[in-house]
């Protein structure tokens, strides 16, 4: 009845607003962590406005 699932995402906030919001599907790596970054994060701060914080 109450089932004991879960579900991990990755998300990101500023103060120009939030980022994407990402959905883990497997168990976390340091590795996954790296893919999901890269997946997100650049797109994020396009989104935010905030390109110029880019390496």
């Amino acid at each position: 009845k109450y089932g004991d699932g879960n579900i991990m995402v990755w998300g990101c906030f500023t103060w120009s607003g939030i980022g994407n919001l990402a959905r883990i599907e497997s168990v976390m790596t340091a590795e996954g962590y790296i893919d999901v970054l890269c997946e997100n994060l650049k797109e994020s701060l396009l989104k935010l406005g905030l390109e110029n914080n880019l390496p």
